[in-house]
């Protein structure tokens, strides 16, 4: 039994990127946080395992997928998250 807690980052996706995200065409997504952002943070310091997408105009609406990568570009200021891909 895997008893390693979940730590989640949440990101809200548009509708075009949501449904590409949900069935695994895309299975990533690139941001840019302040460090002031929690998210950012939990990037740094800590092992977040999980992310939750949720669909910008219909927030009730959202999926979570394992995280497998996590990179910081530095040239770029951005993270990039990427998940295992699960069907539903």
């Amino acid at each position: 039994m895997n008893s390693k807690r979940k730590v989640f980052l949440e990101f809200k996706s548009r509708s075009y990127y949501y449904y590409k995200e949900k069935d695994g065409t895309k299975p990533y997504t690139v941001r840019k946080l302040d460090k002031e952002d929690n998210r950012n943070y939990i990037l740094e310091h800590g092992e977040p395992t999980h992310v939750r997408i949720v669909r910008a105009d219909n927030p009730v609406e959202f999926f979570e997928r394992e995280i497998t990568d996590t990179t910081w570009m530095d040239m770029f200021g951005l993270w990039g998250i990427a998940w295992k891909h699960e069907g539903d």
